[in-house]
């Protein structure tokens, strides 16, 4: 993904809640909203919900943006590379849905 989908969207205090749990591969989820959004467990601004769904929650001031993961990443008969590619390909409405509350 070329550009991250929450840029700009953090004003004040902003935390993330993320429903993956701790256990990878779902896990590493996590990663990549650290990178992107500025939260990190390290702050603290992170929470980590074990609930094994791909799905993440911003919030920022009074606003909310919650992220779901739309395509299946189960395991298939397919070669990971080739999956790889193919959700590489994706446009980003195609991979996530997004809701924004602001």
């Amino acid at each position: 993904m070329k550009d991250s989908l929450i840029k700009g969207f953090f004003e004040k205090e902003k935390k993330a809640i993320v429903k993956t749990g701790t256990k990878p591969p779902i896990s590493c989820i996590i990663d990549g909203i650290q990178c992107t959004s500025g939260c990190t467990l390290g702050k603290g601004n992170i929470e980590v919900l074990d609930q094994q769904i791909p799905e993440a929650l911003f919030i920022s001031d009074k606003k909310q943006l919650t992220i779901k993961l739309k395509i299946n990443m189960e395991p298939t008969n397919r070669a990971i590379e080739e999956m790889a590619i193919e959700i590489y390909n994706m446009a980003p409405q195609d991979i996530f849905e997004i809701s924004k509350n602001f």
